[in-house]
């Protein structure tokens, strides 16, 4: 599907393919991931910063992100309110496959993330609207460029709350 770590490399953003999810729980559960995590849900900014980044909207051959505007086969869904994401949480982990739900995680401020398999034809933006619609949820109106990065949390089980290896 689509999941790419995106880091900023002699001062430009490049993307790198994550193919499984050995790999991609590697990365989220590192010790400096889980530090700048703890910083991070305290209000350190630059702790949220330092977290790994994903982009899961936007495709990438050969890992150049500036201008890039090739759509993957899923979109990123994020939803800021904690008590929008609870709702919202378990609406999509009871019915998985009726959403395409690909990655569900708390996000570093309590709100959280959400991947699901993108409807060919749609921007990024109908996807989202599609969802929240089904959903009955507000969606982040600045959220759907692209190339958005989501800064990731942990694989442990409170962060990382359902994760399908359709992703990869």
């Amino acid at each position: 599907m689509s999941c790419y770590l995106i880091k900023v490399e002699n001062g430009h953003k490049v993307a790198r393919s994550i193919t499984s999810e050995e790999e991609y729980k590697q990365l989220r559960g590192s010790n400096e991931q889980k530090a700048n995590l703890r910083l991070a849900r305290a209000g350190n900014d630059a702790a949220k910063r330092r977290l790994v980044q994903f982009n899961y909207s936007g495709h990438y051959p050969q890992g150049v992100v500036k201008g890039m505007k090739l759509p993957s086969g899923a979109f990123g869904f994020d939803m800021d309110e904690p008590e929008a994401f609870a709702k919202a949480a378990k609406l999509l982990l009871k019915e998985p496959d009726k959403y395409g739900l690909l990655m569900l995680e708390r996000s570093a401020r309590q709100g959280g993330h959400a991947v699901f398999e993108r409807e060919k034809g749609k921007t990024v933006l109908e996807n989202q609207v599609r969802i929240a619609t089904m959903l009955k949820c507000e969606m982040d109106t600045s959220a759907h460029d692209i190339n958005r990065v989501y800064f990731t949390t942990t694989s442990d089980d409170e962060d990382l709350l359902f994760l399908s290896p359709r992703l990869f």
